[in-house]
Formats: C-alpha cells, sequence, structure tokens
C-alpha cells in the first residue's frame, strides 16, 4: 500500500462538490482524483494524511489488496495509518439478491435476464457435474435411467430423480433416488451434492 500519488501518474480529474444539504451551506470543495501507483488517489483541496506535506495529500485511496478491491481513507491527519479500510467485496454485482432487489419493472426485467443468463451457465456445470459423479451405488445395484433436471428460478437448487435396481441382474421393480446441486449464491464454481435415496 502505497500514496505516492505522483508516481506513473497516467491521468487526472477535477471536479468541484457543491454542499447537498441546503442553502444555509454554501460551501464547495475543489476535488482532485489521480490515477499512479497502480491505485486511484481521491484529494479534496484543504485536506492531506499525516506524512504527507499541504497540498500533496490524499485522504482516500481506492486500490486493489490480495485480490479485492477496497478503499483506504486516512480520516485523522494526525494518524498516520489508515482510521479505515473497508473492502468493497460485498459489493460485487453477481452477489445481488436478484428476487429481492428488483423492484421496478426495469429492474426486474434486467433482474431476470440476468438470472437467465446465470441459469443457463449453471445448466451446462450441472450435467458435467452429473456425468462426473459418482453415485456410490452398492456394487449389486445397477443404474436404471433418471429424469431430467428440475430448479424453481430464481434460486441455487438443481435436482434430477434416477432410478436404479437394487440387483445385479436388472429386473423387478426399481427403486429410486433424487441427486441435488445447491450452488452459493451468484456462483457456478462453488455448490454442494447430495444424494438422497427412498
Amino acid at each position: 500500500m502505497s500514496k505516492n500519488k505522483n508516481s506513473n501518474s497516467t491521468f487526472k480529474a477535477f471536479s468541484t462538490l457543491a454542499d447537498k444539504s441546503d442553502n444555509t451551506y454554501p460551501n464547495e470543495v475543489y476535488v482532485e482524483v489521480e490515477h499512479g501507483n497502480n491505485s486511484i488517489y481521491i484529494s479534496p483541496v484543504g485536506y492531506g494524511d499525516a506524512s504527507s506535506v499541504n497540498g500533496e495529500g490524499c485522504p482516500v485511496m481506492l486500490e486493489v489488496w490480495e485480490g479485492q478491491l477496497r478503499v483506504v481513507i486516512w480520516a485523522d491527519i494526525n494518524q498516520e495509518d489508515p482510521t479505515h479500510i473497508i473492502s468493497l467485496e460485498g459489493a460485487r454485482e453477481n452477489l445481488r439478491d436478484i428476487g429481492e432487489k428488483a423492484e421496478t419493472a426495469e429492474t426486474a426485467e434486467t433482474a431476470v435476464m440476468s438470472n437467465n443468463e446465470l441459469d443457463k451457465i449453471r445448466r451446462d456445470k450441472i450435467d458435467e457435474i452429473w456425468e462426473d459423479y459418482d453415485l456410490g451405488l452398492p456394487e449389486d445395484y445397477e443404474f436404471a435411467d433418471s429424469d431430467g433436471w428440475e430448479t424453481i428460478q430464481p434460486g441455487n437448487d438443481y435436482w434430477r430423480t434416477f432410478y436404479y435396481y437394487p440387483n445385479p441382474e436388472g429386473d423387478g421393480p426399481s427403486a429410486k433416488a433424487v441427486f441435488s446441486i445447491q450452488f452459493k449464491t451468484g456462483s457456478v464454481t462453488e455448490y454442494s451434492v447430495d444424494v438422497s435415496y427412498y
């Protein structure tokens, strides 16, 4: 983590922030945003940090650290270490609770599209999991057949019923079991598998 914002600077942007509360506070703050040293620095004029001279400080920095996007804040100019380090990983769009966050028709339509796209990708994954999974049937049991996949969308659960003969000859009445996969919300690679025999 470094605040050397002048190193390898690739762009600068400037803006003025007006007080949004009401007209009794006419203050404006001039803000410089700069990229350098593989970080983005937000430097309001008149605000700084303990280790920089006046006019060169940066109290807010955006960076990627150990694979996580985070905001580093120096909210106390007399304290050299950051006062706040906030991970933004919980704000990833793929973590959105699609079913509960679609509050308008427009966002609902977008949410359904996003969920359909995720479901399509998961459909390929569950076929792969099914093909590679060892059902653990005893040696004297014989696999018979299976139904198609079932799911309730939006959701994270997929399941299918399969049938087997509890004898090596593969005749007589078949028994059934359910093969289910539960994905972590928003994920395709994180999941658990369960097989329930009846």
